[in-house]
């Protein structure tokens, strides 16, 4: 059968990481969402951010995620999706209807070392207050759409042969 897996969760959850991990493993297509929606605004995401706002941002990720969804796959298709992605519009319930939505369910600590090991930026991060409590404070609010996924891995135990089973029933 042919379907989409949609990849949710905080930033450095991991999602794009193991999105193209798995598809690199089990030969399926993969597609990063924020990479379509630089593509088809022609502009980073931080310059997006900086220059037009989230929400100018948001209603681009809608658009691009509604324009995709109208498009079926032609096979398997592993979708990392921004961290906001499920939490707008009515982007949760389209991909859930859409396909299988599994949540990176990760610790602030955990998303915390993951950023400092990371190089890329993420534009609702600043300084205005601890790093910290931003993670925190954003968790809170994203995570009652997190929790709405098909399937919830926490993000410190994945490896590739966790998708099997999720593979095995799209």
């Amino acid at each position: 059968m042919v379907n989409r897996i949609f990849l949710v969760g905080m930033p450095y959850a991991g999602k794009t990481y193991w999105g193209r991990l798995v598809a690199e493993h089990y030969n399926i297509r993969f597609t990063d969402l924020d990479e379509v929606v630089a593509s088809y605004s022609r502009k980073s995401i931080e310059g997006i951010f900086a220059e037009q706002g989230e929400d100018f941002f948001r209603k681009v990720e809608h658009e691009c995620l509604v324009k995709m969804l109208a498009e079926p796959p032609e096979t398997t298709e592993i979708v990392a999706c921004g961290g906001g992605t499920p939490c707008y519009y009515d982007n949760m319930e389209r991909m859930c209807q859409a396909g299988a939505v599994v949540y990176l369910e990760a610790t602030p600590e955990y998303l915390l070392t993951n950023r400092e090991r990371s190089t890329a930026k993420r534009p609702l991060f600043d300084d205005s207050m601890p790093l910290a409590e931003q993670v925190n404070a954003l968790l809170q609010r994203r995570k009652p759409y997190y929790l709405q996924a098909h399937y919830i891995l926490p993000a410190a135990d994945i490896s590739v042969a966790t998708f099997a089973k999720i593979l095995n029933h799209v």
